[in-house]
């Protein structure tokens, strides 16, 4: 009899546990979002190598500064979504494109905007999304997404792209940061 009250003392703590699982699909309708789901502005754009992207002969690393003509949108209205359904987690990223390669020698005359679409499963431990579904055709000129991740009210990613630098044309490291709106706020 003391063993088995024991083994149910046990079972009983090990049933309280109210953590989620370390890594987690969270579309299953038994599992919460967790408060990533929303929309999230862009309040950050940098890379790590200064770049000149819009050919005024003064390269820097923040792209907020060098984005000086948007057609469709305006950087105001740049977004993150998260979207969590009974079907699939999906976070969607805007981002200001030229289209502008290593093989075209003429300027843009303006970026427009892509919206680039990941399905993911989400690690609680360390709070990053695992990508499970990419496009990669329109990451070829947005940039490859190298992590994505939520630190406190904010999404951070992080791209490879290739950039025209003061060394040429080569892979640089660009970084984005969005803030989370309240509901509602579009």
């Amino acid at each position: 009899m003391k063993n088995f009250i024991v083994m149910l003392s046990a079972l009983a703590l090990i049933s309280c546990n109210d953590d989620p699982p370390a890594t987690i699909n969270i579309t299953s309708k038994h599992q919460p979002a967790y408060g990533i789901e929303g929309r999230y502005k862009l309040i950050e754009m940098y890379t790590e190598t200064p770049v000149d992207v819009n050919y005024d002969g003064v390269p820097t690393t923040n792209m907020l500064e060098e984005i000086d003509c948007l057609t469709g949108s305006s950087l105001e209205t740049f977004r993150a979504v998260i979207e969590i359904t009974d079907h699939n987690n999906s976070i969607v990223i805007d981002h200001a494109n030229s289209k502008v390669t290593p093989n075209d020698d003429t300027p843009p005359d303006c970026f427009h905007t892509l919206r680039l679409p990941y399905d993911f499963d989400f690690n609680f431990e360390t709070h990053e999304f695992e990508i499970t579904s990419r496009f990669e055709e329109r990451e070829t000129e947005c940039g490859y997404l190298i992590s994505a991740k939520v630190i406190d009210d904010m999404v951070i990613t992080e791209y490879d792209k290739i950039f025209f630098t003061s060394e040429g044309w080569q892979t640089v490291r660009m970084h984005m940061k969005h803030q989370k709106l309240e509901p509602g706020i579009y």
